[in-house]
């Protein structure tokens, strides 16, 4: 049993065309940019055979089911937020590998115990506000506080910008 290398690169490339510009990749944390690239990762999960969903925080989740569901969740993934002019991998990479080892297990009829989660994080890199807003913050029910008044570069707040995104502040406390 092997990963499919192709398809992983594929996934990579295809994501980074997602806010990329002459010096790297500008897809910050709950962007426009970064909306997209959810909806693609979204993709990627169902086409690997997950039931994907999002929680309050904006954290997209896809999950292999596995013979006990009631067992503790196996979990991984990270982020697809980028730094100012980052890269393709940075975070992407151990979204798109999970995604790839439960691709893999479906293709090969290979069953768990225990369910898999892949997790794509919102604002793991914290470069847009300073002091990331953390979508793993609030999974594990430790956000920072006060971190939905604090403002990017242009003014914008946390607050305001979960609401573009479609993500109700008022429940990710």
């Amino acid at each position: 049993m092997m990963v499919n290398k192709d398809r992983i690169w594929k996934r990579l490339e295809e994501l980074g065309q997602i806010g990329k510009k002459d010096d790297g990749l500008y897809c910050m944390a709950l962007s426009e940019e970064e909306n997209e690239a959810y909806k693609l990762v979204k993709r990627y999960m169902e086409e690997a055979g997950m039931t994907v969903r999002r929680d309050a925080a904006g954290n997209l989740i896809g999950r292999k089911e596995g013979k006990n569901p009631g067992a503790p969740v196996l979990m991984t993934g990270s982020h697809i937020d980028t730094v100012y002019g980052g890269g393709i991998f940075d975070g992407r990479l151990g979204v798109i590998g999970g995604i790839e080892a439960v691709q893999v297990m479906n293709e090969n009829g290979i069953e768990t115990e225990h369910p898999i989660e892949v997790v794509a994080y919102r604002d793991e890199e914290g470069t847009r506000f300073i002091g990331s807003y953390s979508g793993a913050r609030y999974r594990t029910g430790r956000p920072l506080p006060g971190i939905l008044d604090h403002v990017d570069k242009d003014g914008i707040s946390v607050r305001e910008a979960l609401r573009s995104c479609g993500i109700d502040p008022d429940h990710v406390q």
